[in-house]
């Protein structure tokens, strides 16, 4: 019953039913894949489903009204509990694993995993961005994952997983999670009511690569003027001012973002629209329905005074080239030399 109401995913429902059917239920799992497409949703399903007191266990299901259930929504179940990064903190600080100094060794989740359940037969424990985790935090974990408590579980949630010590992934059964679909997108873009307009859910959805996260940032104000404004140049091809375009979109990208960490993400956002552009032109080009502003990809298509494949060819080639610049920001290229050479090339 609950897991109807979860949007893809549905492998992840069925291997753990078939681990429970076995009686092979790990003790540590990391939950790796993209920001925003639901692990952490996912986890707290899984809870729920293992403490609901309607359903055995093995069924991996819950009815949402027993008092188990009640007091997973409401975050108030004993036997469950989480953690993640405090507000103003860098990390996944030390007390939030062995306690602060006062109560070193007798609270925080490693202290907490291996107390005996108070309502159940297993105590679950969820670590979201466990990739925040400082030195300290990690060799305390790592204590946990090498003796875990009989019958407990520990997810770790990541988007990152590669940057975990070799030692805590070699305890934990991954498992990854994919995108969700675009029209998976725009179902929870309405009914969590980010847009009203199926149209504009579209939109958004074909740009935020399978992230709910990703999407509803693109309905901020200042992110669909830097969308309008890239478009608006890209729609004239080989006539754009490059060295002007850039220097626009610099000042754009600097207005916008509160520090430097803001504008690099912000700045691979104005890359993904680069991208969305020539995806959807050549879309549009092929005589199929695009999501994008359809005067600015009719005016770059004219532009183009190609037959059909070479234009097609040439679309593909100014897609890849920005797809590039995605590549050399997110290995610490400065942003201004970026988009000046990303610029340049596409005005050729």
């Amino acid at each position: 019953m609950i897991w109807e109401s979860l949007r893809g995913h549905q492998e992840q429902v069925e291997m753990f039913r078939r681990s429970l059917a076995r009686g092979r239920l790990s003790s540590a799992y990391l939950f790796s894949g993209s920001a925003g497409i639901g692990k952490k949703l996912f986890a707290r399903m899984l809870a729920q489903s293992l403490f609901c007191k309607q359903f055995p266990e093995t069924a991996l299901d819950a009815c949402g009204e027993c008092s188990n259930c009640l007091q997973m929504q409401a975050g108030t179940y004993p036997d469950f509990f989480s953690i993640e990064r405090k507000t103003g903190k860098k990390f996944l600080t030390i007390d939030l694993f062995i306690g602060t100094d006062e109560s070193r060794g007798h609270d925080g989740l490693c202290y907490q995993i291996a107390l005996k359940p108070m309502s159940g037969d297993r105590r679950v424990a969820m670590i979201d961005d466990v990739e925040l985790m400082n030195a300290e935090s990690a060799n305390s974990l790592l204590k946990t994952l090498e003796e875990p408590p009989e019958g407990a579980i520990i997810i770790l949630i990541s988007s990152n997983p590669q940057a975990l010590l070799p030692t805590i992934l070699s305890r934990c059964q991954q498992v990854f999670f994919s995108p969700l679909a675009s029209t998976d997108i725009v179902e929870l873009l309405i009914k969590q009511e980010v847009v009203t307009d199926r149209q504009e859910a579209e939109q958004i959805a074909a740009t935020c690569e399978g992230s709910l996260t990703a999407a509803a940032k693109w309905v901020d104000p200042a992110l669909c003027q830097l969308r309008e404004t890239l478009h608006q140049h890209l729609a004239q091809g080989n006539k754009m001012q490059n060295v002007t375009v850039a220097k626009e979109l610099v000042t754009l990208l600097d207005e916008m973002s509160d520090g430097a960490q803001e504008q690099r993400q912000n700045g691979r956002r104005l890359i993904q629209f680069a991208v969305e552009f020539y995806h959807q032109s050549a879309r549009a080009s092929s005589g199929l329905s695009s999501s994008i502003n359809s005067s600015a990809s009719q005016r770059f298509l004219q532009s183009l005074t190609l037959p059909l494949s070479e234009k097609l060819e040439t679309i593909a080639e100014l897609a890849d080239r920005a797809t590039l610049s995605d590549q050399q920001l997110e290995r610490s290229m400065p942003i201004p030399l970026c988009l000046e050479a990303l610029c340049a090339d596409l005005a050729r």
